[in-house]
């Protein structure tokens, strides 16, 4: 009798074991289908589809909510819903009466400005888009545009009094920009051209269409230029990946929100 009782408790230990194993192991297969699938679907910003998060959210660089889409898809189609939110927004009616005046002074200062008051007057409205070019490519090569030595003095270069005129450094400290020193780099430079031929080519453009003294030509032992970045000066302006002649300058988001914060204006 005693072994009898003995074998059916060793016959239920075992299917209820069994029946536990077979559970996790239920629960740990639809786990990781559920994590596959939750995997599998990435929220991407309209407006900024190279951005990429796992979770629902806004967009660090717009504020846009993230568009839930399958890993990859970031097609005109599953972003079409940008569009529409941005047409039924205050976006579109600030921007829209000025979105040609920009191009119309590569036609000169008369013309920009004759354009800006039509453009006024008739609320962005025009016949067709007016057609510009990109910033970078409006940059002449210092052998293209000058003859002997080149001055490559600022056309706006004057004494600095900080009462009436700025230096970029002390703008810099009034724009409240703060940055994290040892987060990672939001500013992504292929610097070899500047040790090379962006000097000779265009004299170090970077240093002078960069508001707030980001970047410095220092030189090495043996006179070699090298490229110095401040990038905790950085306000978030952009210009240098638009107006690098070479385009090697990429602006990312910076880690923790970083930035300029314009106190007290």
């Amino acid at each position: 009798m005693m072994k009898r009782i003995i074998a059916v408790a060793a016959v239920a230990v075992t299917v209820g074991a069994g029946s536990f194993a077979g559970g996790t192991w239920w629960a740990d297969r639809s786990g990781a289908s559920h994590a596959s699938a939750h995997a599998a679907t990435v929220y991407t910003c309209p407006m900024h589809p190279d951005y990429r998060s796992d979770h629902p959210g806004d967009c660090p660089m717009c504020g846009m909510r993230l568009e839930a889409v399958r890993a990859g898809d970031s097609s005109a189609s599953s972003l079409a819903s940008y569009q529409r939110r941005i047409d039924a927004s205050p976006v579109r009616a600030e921007l829209y009466p000025v979105r040609n005046v920009h191009q119309a002074f590569s036609h000169g200062l008369l013309a920009g400005l004759a354009f800006s008051g039509v453009s006024l007057l008739t609320r962005g409205w025009w016949p067709t888009d007016v057609r510009g070019d990109a910033g970078h490519e409006r940059m002449h090569r210092i052998n293209a545009s000058t003859s002997g030595a080149p001055d490559l003095r600022p056309s706006n270069d004057t004494s600095i009094d900080r009462r009436l005129t700025f230096d970029k450094v002390t703008n810099v400290h009034y724009s409240g920009a703060a940055h994290d020193e040892d987060q990672p780099p939001h500013l992504l430079v292929h610097t070899e051209v500047c040790s090379s031929i962006c000097g000779p080519e265009y004299g170090h453009p970077c240093t002078r269409f960069c508001p707030a003294n980001v970047y410095e030509i220092a030189r090495e032992s043996d006179g070699t230029p090298r490229l110095q970045i401040n990038a905790s000066n950085c306000v978030h302006c952009k210009t240098c990946d638009i107006m690098d002649p070479y385009q090697v300058i990429t602006w990312v988001p910076p880690e923790g929100g970083g930035g300029p914060q314009y106190n007290g204006m």
